[in-house]
Protein backbone atom coordinates (compact mmCIF):
# COMPACT_ATOMS: atom_id res chain seq x y z
CA UNK A 1 0.00 0.00 0.00
CA UNK A 2 1.51 3.27 -1.03
CA UNK A 3 2.05 5.83 1.59
CA UNK A 4 -0.84 8.19 0.31
CA UNK A 5 -3.14 6.00 0.67
CA UNK A 6 -1.90 5.26 4.60
CA UNK A 7 -2.00 8.30 4.91
CA UNK A 8 -5.98 8.86 3.79
CA UNK A 9 -6.50 5.72 6.05
CA UNK A 10 -4.91 7.42 9.20
CA UNK A 11 -7.10 10.73 8.81
CA UNK A 12 -9.98 10.60 10.61
CA UNK A 13 -13.38 10.70 9.23
CA UNK A 14 -14.86 14.23 9.85
CA UNK A 15 -18.26 14.13 11.74
CA UNK A 16 -20.90 15.70 10.52
CA UNK A 17 -22.99 18.91 12.03
CA UNK A 18 -25.60 16.63 13.25
CA UNK A 19 -23.52 14.35 15.13
CA UNK A 20 -21.72 17.05 15.98
CA UNK A 21 -25.03 19.09 18.14
CA UNK A 22 -25.86 15.58 18.88
CA UNK A 23 -22.48 14.39 20.68
CA UNK A 24 -22.22 18.02 22.54
CA UNK A 25 -26.27 17.31 24.28
CA UNK A 26 -25.22 14.15 25.48
CA UNK A 27 -21.88 15.36 27.01
CA UNK A 28 -24.40 18.04 29.05
CA UNK A 29 -25.23 16.13 31.76
CA UNK A 30 -28.20 18.28 33.14
CA UNK A 31 -29.97 18.79 29.55
CA UNK A 32 -29.96 14.55 29.43
CA UNK A 33 -31.39 14.32 32.83
CA UNK A 34 -34.08 17.02 31.62
CA UNK A 35 -34.98 15.32 28.81
CA UNK A 36 -35.09 11.84 31.13
CA UNK A 37 -37.37 13.90 33.23
CA UNK A 38 -39.62 15.10 30.51
CA UNK A 39 -39.64 11.52 28.79
CA UNK A 40 -40.49 9.72 31.97
CA UNK A 41 -43.17 12.73 33.30
CA UNK A 42 -44.86 12.64 29.37
CA UNK A 43 -44.66 8.80 29.27
CA UNK A 44 -46.64 9.22 32.79
CA UNK A 45 -48.99 11.38 32.05
CA UNK A 46 -49.79 9.27 28.58
CA UNK A 47 -50.53 6.38 30.90
CA UNK A 48 -52.43 7.69 33.55
CA UNK A 49 -55.19 5.66 33.99
CA UNK A 50 -52.95 2.61 34.04
CA UNK A 51 -51.06 4.11 37.21
CA UNK A 52 -53.62 4.70 39.89
CA UNK A 53 -56.98 3.65 40.68
CA UNK A 54 -58.02 6.75 41.68
CA UNK A 55 -60.42 9.23 39.35
CA UNK A 56 -58.59 12.95 40.15
CA UNK A 57 -62.41 14.31 39.48
CA UNK A 58 -64.21 12.22 42.72
CA UNK A 59 -63.34 12.64 46.58
CA UNK A 60 -63.92 10.55 49.31
CA UNK A 61 -65.08 11.90 52.69
CA UNK A 62 -63.72 9.66 54.76
CA UNK A 63 -60.24 10.27 52.83
CA UNK A 64 -60.15 13.94 53.25
CA UNK A 65 -56.46 15.47 53.96
CA UNK A 66 -54.97 12.21 54.16
CA UNK A 67 -51.23 12.85 54.71
CA UNK A 68 -48.46 11.27 52.11
CA UNK A 69 -47.49 7.43 52.09
CA UNK A 70 -50.62 6.46 53.60
CA UNK A 71 -51.68 3.15 52.30
CA UNK A 72 -53.48 3.52 49.39
CA UNK A 73 -52.43 7.57 48.61
CA UNK A 74 -48.94 7.45 48.21
CA UNK A 75 -48.68 11.30 47.93
CA UNK A 76 -52.04 11.88 50.07
CA UNK A 77 -55.17 13.33 49.48
CA UNK A 78 -57.00 16.69 49.47
CA UNK A 79 -59.64 19.16 51.17
CA UNK A 80 -62.25 17.13 48.95
CA UNK A 81 -60.25 13.28 49.41
CA UNK A 82 -59.42 13.57 46.11
CA UNK A 83 -55.98 11.50 45.74
CA UNK A 84 -53.12 13.73 44.74
CA UNK A 85 -50.77 11.43 42.59
CA UNK A 86 -53.91 10.93 40.02
CA UNK A 87 -54.39 14.75 40.01
CA UNK A 88 -50.54 14.89 39.46
CA UNK A 89 -50.77 12.54 36.70
CA UNK A 90 -53.75 13.60 34.75
CA UNK A 91 -52.72 17.67 35.58
CA UNK A 92 -49.72 16.33 33.83
CA UNK A 93 -51.93 15.90 30.35
CA UNK A 94 -52.91 20.09 30.50
CA UNK A 95 -49.50 21.31 31.87
CA UNK A 96 -47.55 19.74 28.70
CA UNK A 97 -49.79 21.44 26.11
CA UNK A 98 -49.91 24.51 27.74
CA UNK A 99 -45.84 24.50 27.86
CA UNK A 100 -45.45 23.51 24.00
CA UNK A 101 -48.79 24.00 22.11
CA UNK A 102 -48.07 28.27 22.76
CA UNK A 103 -44.19 28.32 21.88
CA UNK A 104 -45.35 26.16 18.92
CA UNK A 105 -47.54 28.61 17.79
CA UNK A 106 -45.57 31.89 18.56
CA UNK A 107 -42.44 30.47 16.94
CA UNK A 108 -44.09 29.59 13.77
CA UNK A 109 -45.49 33.56 13.94
CA UNK A 110 -42.44 35.02 15.36
CA UNK A 111 -40.53 33.62 12.56
CA UNK A 112 -42.47 34.79 9.97
CA UNK A 113 -42.69 38.03 11.23
CA UNK A 114 -39.79 38.61 12.71
CA UNK A 115 -37.85 36.92 9.34
CA UNK A 116 -39.61 40.20 7.31
CA UNK A 117 -38.77 42.60 9.98
CA UNK A 118 -35.00 41.63 10.31
CA UNK A 119 -34.41 41.11 7.19
CA UNK A 120 -36.47 43.41 4.64
CA UNK A 121 -35.31 47.07 6.83
CA UNK A 122 -37.79 48.39 4.96
CA UNK A 123 -41.31 50.02 5.09
CA UNK A 124 -42.82 46.85 5.84
CA UNK A 125 -40.52 45.41 8.19
CA UNK A 126 -40.21 48.94 10.00
CA UNK A 127 -43.68 48.35 10.32
CA UNK A 128 -43.91 45.22 11.66
CA UNK A 129 -41.40 45.65 14.01
CA UNK A 130 -43.09 49.11 15.16
CA UNK A 131 -45.60 47.10 16.32
CA UNK A 132 -44.35 44.49 18.33
CA UNK A 133 -42.51 47.56 19.94
CA UNK A 134 -46.27 48.09 21.34
CA UNK A 135 -46.56 44.77 22.28
CA UNK A 136 -42.77 45.03 24.23
CA UNK A 137 -44.43 47.90 26.37
CA UNK A 138 -47.47 46.67 28.01
CA UNK A 139 -46.27 43.75 30.38
CA UNK A 140 -46.35 40.45 29.46
CA UNK A 141 -48.68 39.36 32.99
CA UNK A 142 -50.47 41.99 32.15
CA UNK A 143 -51.52 41.53 29.18
CA UNK A 144 -51.97 38.04 29.25
CA UNK A 145 -54.55 38.53 31.91
CA UNK A 146 -56.27 41.18 29.85
CA UNK A 147 -56.78 38.74 27.13
CA UNK A 148 -58.01 35.77 29.00
CA UNK A 149 -59.98 38.05 31.03
CA UNK A 150 -61.86 39.15 27.35
CA UNK A 151 -61.83 35.92 25.99
CA UNK A 152 -63.03 33.84 28.94
CA UNK A 153 -61.23 31.10 31.39
CA UNK A 154 -60.51 28.16 29.78
CA UNK A 155 -57.45 26.04 28.43
CA UNK A 156 -57.99 27.43 24.74
CA UNK A 157 -57.72 30.90 26.23
CA UNK A 158 -54.76 29.98 28.26
CA UNK A 159 -52.83 28.64 25.44
CA UNK A 160 -53.96 31.59 23.09
CA UNK A 161 -52.89 34.61 25.83
CA UNK A 162 -49.53 33.40 26.19
CA UNK A 163 -48.93 32.89 22.51
CA UNK A 164 -49.62 36.07 21.89
CA UNK A 165 -47.52 37.61 24.43
CA UNK A 166 -44.15 35.19 23.92
CA UNK A 167 -44.36 36.33 19.93
CA UNK A 168 -42.92 39.86 19.88
CA UNK A 169 -40.33 37.89 21.97
CA UNK A 170 -39.49 35.32 19.41
CA UNK A 171 -39.85 37.79 16.52
CA UNK A 172 -37.53 40.04 18.02
CA UNK A 173 -34.41 37.32 18.59
CA UNK A 174 -35.08 35.94 14.63
CA UNK A 175 -35.27 39.42 13.74
CA UNK A 176 -31.70 39.96 14.94
CA UNK A 177 -30.09 36.82 13.72
CA UNK A 178 -31.55 37.74 10.45
CA UNK A 179 -30.33 41.12 10.76
CA UNK A 180 -27.00 39.88 11.36
CA UNK A 181 -26.68 37.56 8.58
CA UNK A 182 -28.28 39.57 5.76
CA UNK A 183 -24.82 41.41 4.96
CA UNK A 184 -22.85 38.15 5.42
CA UNK A 185 -20.94 37.15 2.52
CA UNK A 186 -22.64 34.10 1.75
CA UNK A 187 -25.50 36.19 1.41
CA UNK A 188 -23.40 38.92 -0.89
CA UNK A 189 -22.50 35.46 -2.90
CA UNK A 190 -26.07 34.82 -3.11
CA UNK A 191 -26.91 38.29 -4.15
CA UNK A 192 -24.28 38.30 -7.37
CA UNK A 193 -25.30 35.21 -8.20
CA UNK A 194 -28.48 36.56 -8.68
CA UNK A 195 -30.57 34.60 -6.54
CA UNK A 196 -34.08 36.50 -5.55
CA UNK A 197 -34.79 37.71 -1.98
CA UNK A 198 -37.39 35.71 -1.31
CA UNK A 199 -34.92 32.42 -2.39
CA UNK A 200 -31.28 34.27 0.07
CA UNK A 201 -34.06 34.25 2.71
CA UNK A 202 -35.12 30.79 2.32
CA UNK A 203 -31.92 29.31 1.55
CA UNK A 204 -29.29 31.21 3.47
CA UNK A 205 -31.76 32.66 6.21
CA UNK A 206 -33.55 30.36 7.32
CA UNK A 207 -31.35 27.52 8.11
CA UNK A 208 -29.25 30.29 10.54
CA UNK A 209 -32.21 31.14 12.35
CA UNK A 210 -34.10 28.27 13.06
CA UNK A 211 -31.66 26.92 15.61
CA UNK A 212 -31.81 30.17 17.72
CA UNK A 213 -35.85 29.48 17.65
CA UNK A 214 -35.50 26.26 18.75
CA UNK A 215 -33.31 27.09 21.65
CA UNK A 216 -35.48 30.38 22.66
CA UNK A 217 -38.42 28.18 22.39
CA UNK A 218 -37.26 25.16 24.32
CA UNK A 219 -36.23 27.14 27.23
CA UNK A 220 -39.47 29.26 27.16
CA UNK A 221 -41.48 26.30 27.46
CA UNK A 222 -40.45 26.27 31.55
CA UNK A 223 -41.61 29.68 31.36
CA UNK A 224 -44.89 28.73 30.08
CA UNK A 225 -45.37 25.51 32.65
CA UNK A 226 -44.92 28.67 35.39
CA UNK A 227 -47.27 30.55 33.41
CA UNK A 228 -50.05 28.89 33.41
CA UNK A 229 -49.89 27.79 36.81
CA UNK A 230 -50.32 31.39 37.71
CA UNK A 231 -53.46 31.06 35.02
CA UNK A 232 -54.66 28.18 37.19
CA UNK A 233 -53.82 29.61 40.50
CA UNK A 234 -55.71 32.66 39.43
CA UNK A 235 -58.77 30.35 37.98
CA UNK A 236 -58.30 31.38 34.72
CA UNK A 237 -57.53 28.04 33.53
CA UNK A 238 -58.99 24.71 33.48
CA UNK A 239 -62.25 25.35 35.28
CA UNK A 240 -62.89 22.23 38.37
CA UNK A 241 -63.22 19.60 38.55
CA UNK A 242 -60.50 19.34 35.83
CA UNK A 243 -57.02 18.36 37.63
CA UNK A 244 -54.56 21.81 37.13
CA UNK A 245 -51.32 22.30 38.77
CA UNK A 246 -52.02 26.12 39.27
CA UNK A 247 -55.46 25.15 40.50
CA UNK A 248 -54.57 22.61 42.82
CA UNK A 249 -51.99 25.27 44.36
CA UNK A 250 -54.98 27.52 45.10
CA UNK A 251 -57.18 25.27 46.32
CA UNK A 252 -54.49 24.13 49.46
CA UNK A 253 -53.74 27.37 50.17
CA UNK A 254 -56.80 27.47 52.49
CA UNK A 255 -54.94 24.07 54.70
CA UNK A 256 -51.74 25.41 54.15
CA UNK A 257 -51.03 25.37 58.04
CA UNK A 258 -52.39 21.57 58.26
CA UNK A 259 -52.04 19.89 55.27
CA UNK A 260 -48.95 21.52 53.33
CA UNK A 261 -48.75 18.59 51.13
CA UNK A 262 -51.77 19.94 49.32
CA UNK A 263 -50.31 22.75 47.93
CA UNK A 264 -46.40 21.89 47.97
CA UNK A 265 -46.64 18.34 45.70
CA UNK A 266 -48.06 20.24 42.75
CA UNK A 267 -45.42 23.28 43.40
CA UNK A 268 -42.72 20.65 43.54
CA UNK A 269 -43.67 19.48 39.92
CA UNK A 270 -44.37 22.97 38.40
CA UNK A 271 -40.96 23.17 39.69
CA UNK A 272 -39.07 20.07 38.27
CA UNK A 273 -41.14 20.22 34.47
CA UNK A 274 -39.95 23.84 34.78
CA UNK A 275 -35.95 23.23 35.31
CA UNK A 276 -36.29 20.25 33.16
CA UNK A 277 -37.18 22.28 29.79
CA UNK A 278 -34.40 25.00 31.10
CA UNK A 279 -31.62 22.33 31.24
CA UNK A 280 -32.71 20.28 27.95
CA UNK A 281 -33.17 24.48 26.43
CA UNK A 282 -29.56 25.45 27.46
CA UNK A 283 -27.83 21.92 26.27
CA UNK A 284 -29.34 23.03 23.00
CA UNK A 285 -27.85 25.96 22.55
CA UNK A 286 -24.36 24.74 23.07
CA UNK A 287 -25.19 22.24 20.89
CA UNK A 288 -26.50 23.62 18.27
CA UNK A 289 -23.90 26.90 18.63
CA UNK A 290 -20.51 25.77 16.89
CA UNK A 291 -18.55 28.46 19.23
CA UNK A 292 -20.13 27.21 21.97
CA UNK A 293 -19.48 23.76 20.98
CA UNK A 294 -15.67 23.67 20.42
CA UNK A 295 -15.39 25.02 24.15
CA UNK A 296 -16.63 21.69 25.80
Amino acid sequence: MSAAAEDVRARPVPRSARRQAADAFLRDRMAVAGLIVLVLAHAAAILAPALTRWDPTIGDEDGILVPPFSPGHVLGTDEQGRDILARILFGARLAFPEAVVPVVAAGAAGLVLGLIGGFFQRVIGEAVMRTLDVLFAIPMVLLAIAIATTLGSGLPTVILSMAIVITPYIARVVATTAAQQRSAPFVEAARCAGFSEWKILRREILPHVIPAVVVYGTTNMGAMVVFAAGFGFLGLGAQPPTPDWGAMISGGMRSLASAPWVSTVPGIAIVVISLAFNYVGDGLRVALDPRLRTRL
